[in-house]
């Protein structure tokens, strides 16, 4: 009876931990304030606006595969949990809420398009508390610290048609990962780019090719998210939001350009030799046809004048073969050379 009764208590709480667990790791994100009119928010293709309030609370779920979007004047701000990492999506900006892996090893959400602002929470169990946040070209895996994302997809250049997505990943505080992606989504560098504190990464990502510069944090970037601080209060104890404050880029390391990815053809060769060589044959076909020309009309001149002056016409027939001969010369082998391009 002892034996059922322990075994009974067992399962009871090995169900209760994988309820935890399942509910934990498809736990939702609380949207706890906003800032202007309303938001949207998509769930499984239901569309809810959400009136903000000034002097209502806020508190609305995330669940796992939910999107939310903000329009012009909007700010929201996130609490995932059990971390306690705070998120603040801009005006004019859209987020996917993944929640976490299969393995509960991190929280995922996925920055469609605009400007996000993440602050890393340490409540909970210290294995769960990483955020991988994705946006296009690249993912930045969040262990600490304070850092900003923008991202967006611009037009072509001119000429061609595939357009550009743009990214910046920028540190307030701490020391994180950023990994760019291929255009099939798999992860180009697998050791990650180191994004400091005080450093911007910029990415642009054309056809296969992504290029990243380190450069020291812009003005902008800084002077935007403090103007557009955390104003709310969160379910959880919050992390530390004071945005450290901007250091004089001399002091920083000058920028560093970076190829994250391998050309999507083969290096072109050298071409000068071909076009030269394509000048030298054009200029020999036409060189031939002037003295083949030439030649022609110094014979037919010499024909017209064999009746009244022979001795004349045939000294002249007699210059026009060499001009005919070098000309026609000139013209086939123009015309049979045919230099290879590489």
């Amino acid at each position: 009876m002892q034996g059922n009764r322990n075994g009974g208590r067992a399962a009871l709480a090995a169900a209760f931990l994988l309820a935890a667990r399942g509910g934990l790791f498809a736990q939702d994100a609380q949207i706890y304030h906003g800032e202007g009119a309303e938001f949207v928010i998509s769930n499984g293709g239901k569309l809810e606006n959400v009136p903000i309030a000034p002097d209502a609370p806020l508190l609305k779920s995330l669940s796992q595969g939910n999107a939310v979007q903000t329009g012009p004047g909007t700010w929201i701000e996130i609490q995932l949990t059990p971390s306690g990492t705070i998120i603040k999506l801009a005006e004019n900006s859209s987020l996917t809420y993944n929640g976490f892996d299969e393995q509960g090893r991190f929280l995922d959400v996925n920055l469609l398009y605009g400007r996000i602002r993440a602050v890393f929470g340490e409540q909970g169990d210290p294995a769960s508390r990483t955020l991988v946040i994705r946006a296009g070209i690249a993912a930045v895996r969040m262990e600490g610290g304070d850092v900003g994302l923008d991202y967006l997809v611009a037009p072509p250049y001119p000429g061609t048609q595939t357009p550009r997505s743009l990214l910046r990943a920028y540190g307030f505080r701490g020391q994180n990962m950023v990994y760019p992606f291929d255009p099939a989504g798999k992860i180009i560098n697998e050791q990650g780019i180191h994004l400091n504190a005080q450093e911007s990464l910029y990415m642009e990502a054309a056809s296969s090719l992504v290029f990243s510069e380190r450069r020291t944090m812009s003005e902008e970037a800084h002077g935007y998210w403090s103007d557009h601080q955390f104003t709310g209060t969160a379910p959880l104890p919050m992390p530390d939001i004071t945005l450290a404050p901007l250091l004089n880029p001399d002091s920083l390391p000058p920028p560093e350009s970076i190829v994250q990815a391998p050309p999507a053809s083969p290096v072109l060769p050298d071409l000068a030799p071909y076009f030269r060589a394509r000048r030298i044959k054009n200029t020999a076909v036409a060189f031939g046809i002037l003295l083949s020309v030439a030649g022609g009309l110094c014979y037919g001149l010499a024909d017209q004048m064999a009746d009244g002056n022979a001795e004349n016409a045939n000294t002249i027939r007699s210059i026009s073969y060499a001009p005919m001969g070098v000309g026609l010369f000139s013209l086939f082998t123009g015309l049979f050379y045919n230099p290879k391009k590489f």
